[in-house]
């Protein structure tokens, strides 16, 4: 049940694959496709990432809690806030993961097994985005999740850096940037 805080967003199933495809905005649907589809067409491999604002938009449908006082734009206005929007998406991938899966789940498996250890590391790392609202949590998780288990997989940190940089640099970079013009 939705609180007087919680916004929940109007509509069903259908109303959800239809926000998620064409641009809220009216004016902007001379668009034929958007910003999303783009990404997933520019990159392939973020398939996780489309799948992730499926889920996220689905929570918020069914019930869950989105930010109560909207996050503040985050487009780059000029060259100089684009490169330390940039060096931003850079430095958050980079400590994330080495916080988050580097170091945690190499701790956790030492009291713990490997898919515990993955699981108690995305916990804790959906946990720090409580900002999101519940669904950003949950969506984050999943998202950290997935970073843990290509770092399981792949025995390196590289993979998750460049996932979750090319991740952030989408949703706060590119996206804001395509929505400018």
């Amino acid at each position: 049940m939705a609180s007087d805080e919680t916004k929940r967003p109007e509509g069903n199933f259908k109303d959800m694959i239809r926000s998620v495809f064409s641009p809220q905005d009216p004016r902007k649907r001379r668009m034929s496709c958007h910003p999303r589809l783009i990404s997933a067409s520019v990159y392939p491999n973020q398939l996780p990432f489309i799948a992730a604002g499926f889920l996220e938009r689905a929570l918020q449908v069914a019930g869950l809690s989105v930010p109560s006082i909207p996050l503040p734009s985050m487009a780059a206005k000029g060259m100089g806030e684009l490169l330390l929007a940039i060096a931003l998406v850079a430095v958050v991938a980079l400590g994330e993961e080495t916080i988050f899966r580097g170091y945690l789940i190499l701790r956790l498996k030492a009291i713990t097994t490997s898919p515990t250890a993955a699981l108690l590391s995305a916990t804790i790392f959906s946990l720090g985005h409580g900002y999101e609202g519940s669904a950003g949590v949950v969506t984050v998780g999943v998202m950290g999740l997935v970073f843990a288990l290509v770092y399981l997989w792949r025995q390196s940190l590289v993979a998750p850096i460049v996932m979750h940089f090319l991740q952030d640099f989408v949703g706060i970079v590119l996206l804001p940037l395509l929505k400018m013009k």
